[in-house]
Formats: structure tokens, C-alpha cells, sequence
């Protein structure tokens, strides 16, 4: 392994990290969310305060705000190994 492959690894899993140390709450209350919204038990509740609405709302919203963390990530990810590709093929060609 490179250099610039093991520094493109670890940045990238270091971004990794710091994400999902940032969104583990907002990934559980999307559990809880996604819960609420499917299982039999806790519809007649859903159903009698009139919150399936709202609910799925923020389900939405927090489904949209991940997908914009993992397309962000992903991005940076893309960025940094071609600039560790390109510090690292010092071969004429």
C-alpha cells in the first residue's frame, strides 16, 4: 500500500466516523420514526391522535437529510482518492 492510498483510506474513514458520530441520534429517531409508521401495534394510537401525517413528514425529511449526508460523503471520498491516485502515479508514461 501507497502512501497516498493509505492516507485516501483513513481520511476517508476518519469522515466516515465523524458522520456517523454525528447522525446515530438522528439515525435512531428515524428507527423510531420508520416503527411508528409500520407496525400494527402502535397504528390504532397513529390512527386515533391523527399523527401519521407529521410523522411521515419528518420520516421524509430525515430520510432526505441522510441521503444528502451519504451523496456528501461519497463525494469526498471520490475527491480524495483521485487526489491520492494522482500524488501517487509518479510512473512515465
Amino acid at each position: 500500500m501507497t502512501l497516498p492510498s493509505a492516507w485516501s483510506s483513513l481520511t476517508t474513514s476518519k469522515q466516515r466516523y465523524l458522520s456517523f458520530h454525528g447522525f446515530v441520534q438522528h439515525a435512531r429517531a428515524g428507527h423510531l420514526l420508520g416503527r411508528l409508521l409500520t407496525q400494527q401495534a402502535a397504528a390504532a394510537e397513529v390512527r386515533v391522535h391523527e399523527v401519521g401525517p407529521f410523522l411521515l413528514g419528518h420520516f421524509r425529511n430525515m430520510a432526505e437529510t441522510s441521503e444528502r449526508e451519504q451523496t456528501r460523503l461519497a463525494g469526498r471520498a471520490a475527491r480524495i482518492g483521485l487526489i491520492a491516485d494522482g500524488a501517487g502515479d509518479s510512473r512515465p508514461c
